[in-house]
């Protein structure tokens, strides 16, 4: 059995007044509600003592879901356009002890029980949660698979929360789930989570972080920067994982001058790949005339905050901006516009 591919976009809560529910896709003018369930998960994450499958960049849990045990391994993936892409093999199994050897029939069997050898698999961190999961389809023909999950992760007697949703694509296109990201971020405050409960997990354990995703060989370096790309669309596209991880790093860390600075590049490199695109598009109003002002808007902001004696109450005021999720749908939605634009350009050019 091969491997099921896992296209995925996380956002996590950025303040307590959030409740995605079925209820908002009842009359949606785009997405049909077909399969809605609720159901308690509790999953354990193992590896060796020296942490064999992690050097590999190797997740494997046994989570319990509702009344069903599931086993599951998967592998570090690439990063494309805002999306995390996994390789994941999962297999029903009768209760909570870990064994590698139920995934002997997959391909990826062999190779997992070679890593782990004779050595035992000894428990990293637990996560519990309620996970409220929806079926959407679009009606050109998109499936999203959007799960709400609230709970939370517990490493010995520390505990993080769990406030997170996580939009799956099951068919059609990741556009799709970027801009019913974008969607669900102008309705709720909502940032994006660039970690995975795994990763959490791990930090709050105080162990060794597992090996980095492999990015998309198109997604190169000068690329993600905006230099030295022949295409700008590629450029842009790989240019907002600099400015969301930027953003993540000022807000958990607000008093150090130097994220802000590197958030500050970051957004001008956006905003330079920007005039790139609209020489391409020949788009001098409408959306992108709306989608200049706003990165001028975050400019501004941001230099705001670098100036010395800043009252106090503007100061948090622009910081609440940042971390209420202000600016994430309409940064998602920029993003997907520049993916649909790429997609149009390209088909455009193969006729």
């Amino acid at each position: 059995m091969t491997a099921f591919k896992e296209i995925e976009l996380k956002l996590k809560a950025a303040g307590a007044a959030w409740e995605p529910e079925a209820a908002y896709f009842s009359a949606h003018p785009q997405f049909a509600l077909t399969f809605e369930q609720s159901l308690d998960f509790e999953a354990s994450y193992y590896d060796t003592k020296d942490g064999n499958l992690g050097q590999k960049g190797i997740t494997f849990r046994v989570r319990r879901e509702g009344e069903r045990w599931i086993a599951t391994v998967k592998n570090p993936g690439t990063s494309a356009h805002g999306l995390h892409t996994r390789n994941e093999w999962s297999v029903e199994v009768q209760g909570s002890t870990p064994d590698l050897h139920c995934f002997s029939e997959m391909d990826i069997g062999p190779s997992l029980v070679e890593s782990v050898g004779a050595e035992e698999l000894r428990l990293l961190f637990k996560t519990r949660f309620e996970r409220l999961t929806m079926l959407l389809e679009s009606k050109e023909g998109n499936i999203i698979e959007l799960a709400v999950d609230r709970g939370e992760i517990i490493a010995g007697d520390r505990r993080e929360p769990i406030q997170e949703i996580e939009l799956e694509l099951k068919k059609g296109k990741p556009v799709a789930v970027i801009a019913l990201g974008a969607e669900l971020a102008a309705c709720y405050p909502l940032l994006p989570e660039r970690k995975t409960k795994f990763a959490r997990g791990l930090a709050l354990a105080g162990l060794k972080k597992p090996v980095k995703p492999v990015k998309e060989k198109t997604e190169s370096a000068d690329a993600s920067e905006g230099k030295g790309s022949q295409d700008p669309g590629a450029a842009l596209s790989a240019g907002f994982a600099a400015v969301f991880s930027a953003l993540e790093a000022y807000i958990n860390q607000t008093d150090d001058e130097g994220k802000l600075l590197y958030l500050y590049q970051k957004i001008k490199n956006i905003q330079g790949q920007v005039a790139v695109i609209e020489t391409e598009t020949g788009e001098e109003s409408g959306y992108m005339a709306e989608a200049k002002a706003m990165w001028r808007q975050l400019e501004a902001e941001i230099t705001y905050l670098l100036i010395p004696g800043l009252a106090a109450n503007k100061r948090e005021q622009i910081i609440q901006n940042f971390s209420g999720g202000q600016y994430t749908s309409f940064m998602l939605g920029f993003w997907a516009w520049i993916i649909r634009w790429r997609q149009e350009a390209e088909a455009g050019a193969a006729l």
